[in-house]
């Protein structure tokens, strides 16, 4: 039978002083619901450390994702006003691409390849577009570290594709400023077609050609600086082409005349009319009547004397009248 001395512990206590030794008596259960006790505190307490350990990288993650989360409102934000001024500027070229469409017969294929083609890589003679020439980036890869607790990896291809946006832009601007050019010189060379002068001035028959004649008066051979178209008097006589007058009287031998600048050098004279219909300043545009054929100054019958100048020297209207 075991003895109640053998369920119990001693604890001395020996100061280092002289003070007395103190000692005390522990039961065996007591000690063991003591060292169970402290292994539930020590556990419970690494627990808890780690619990704390956990939430605070779960903070950290949650600032992290506040911080993407801003940062991709910011680029959305620009990317959406990038696409708002591509597509401004997208439909400026299709205006422009649809008046270069109605003053030629190019067909939109021929218009977009117009102008330089420098910022089309490899380009093969296909249609040049934005889309073909610089497409959107390729996912980046991810940058270091970027899986340990949030991917940055859609807010660096949203930073690419910002900058690729910034060069298509520029890029449009360069094709917007192409066919501005291409526009206003086809406009030019449409007006200096508009200035030519390309029809007949008059209905009628050619009574006189342009160079040298034996005089209608019988005064010998003379220098006939134009053509003499005659018809009925009083029939109208046109402009043959867009001009400005800058004559509308008498010119001595030629009688009643019209002079118009048409630019581009293109001079013409209408001479003998019976009366004027244009006066001095005024616009007028190919077949627009501008006088009435007569007789009047030295004249032999109604007709009207023609004459085209260019660059100041008087040349044979003949070829003017089929448009050459």
């Amino acid at each position: 039978m075991r003895r109640a001395s053998d369920n119990l512990y001693t604890v001395i206590f020996v100061p280092h002083t002289e003070s007395p030794v103190a000692s005390f008596r522990v039961r065996v259960l007591h000690l063991q619901v003591i060292i169970l006790v402290l292994v539930v505190f020590f556990v419970g307490l690494i627990a808890l450390v780690n619990q704390n350990a956990q939430l605070a990288g779960q903070l950290r993650e949650l600032d992290e994702l506040r911080f993407v989360n801003q940062e991709q409102r910011v680029l959305i934000r620009a990317l959406s006003e990038e696409a708002s001024f591509l597509q401004e500027q997208m439909v400026l070229l299709q205006e422009l691409e649809r008046q270069l469409l109605e003053m030629t017969k190019l067909s939109p294929e021929e218009i977009r390849r117009a102008g330089p083609q420098s910022f089309v890589p490899g380009d093969t003679g296909g249609i040049a577009t934005v889309a073909t020439a610089h497409p959107i980036a390729a996912p980046a890869e991810p940058p270091a570290g970027a899986d340990k607790v949030v991917s940055l990896v859609p807010v660096a291809q949203a930073m690419e594709t910002v900058a690729r946006l910034a060069d298509i832009k520029e890029e449009i601007l360069l094709r917007q400023g192409t066919l501005e050019i291409l526009r206003k010189s086809i406009a030019a060379s449409q007006a200096e077609v508009a200035a030519r002068p390309s029809c007949w001035p008059v209905e009628g028959y050619i009574t006189s050609r342009f160079g040298y004649r034996t005089s209608p008066l019988g005064l010998g051979t003379e220098f006939h600086a134009g053509l003499d178209i005659s018809s009925r008097r009083g029939t109208p006589i046109v402009a043959t082409a867009d001009a400005v007058v800058v004559f509308s009287g008498w010119m001595g031998r030629y009688g009643n005349t019209v002079i118009l600048d048409h630019g581009y050098g293109y001079r013409t004279l209408y001479g003998h009319n019976d009366k004027n219909a244009a006066g001095v300043g005024e616009r007028v545009t190919r077949g627009q009547i501008i006088a009435y054929m007569g007789s009047t100054g030295r004249s032999t019958g109604p007709h009207v004397h023609y004459e085209v100048h260019v660059n100041g020297k008087q040349v044979n209207p003949t070829p003017f009248l089929r448009g050459q």
